[in-house]
């Protein structure tokens, strides 16, 4: 059963048109689903390790992004 559940759980988040993250306590990328990569629109190597602001994000954007994940 916990297979199967997590086999269910995979399949939503990687099909899923929403974009899902996990971010580390520094706020480096941990993983990104399909989605996140294609809104992203560089591969997912390319961005695993890297902060909001490594990754290009314009200034007004990631400050406030930042302070709700803290």
């Amino acid at each position: 059963m916990i297979n199967h559940m997590a086999h269910m759980y995979y399949l939503a988040v990687e099909s899923t048109s929403e974009a899902i993250t996990w971010w580390d306590k520094n706020l480096k990328l941990l993983f990104a689903n399909p989605a996140f990569v294609t809104q992203a629109g560089v591969p997912l190597s390319q961005l695993v390790g890297k902060t909001i602001r490594e990754m290009g994000h314009p200034e007004l954007l990631a400050p406030p992004w930042i302070k709700k994940c803290n």
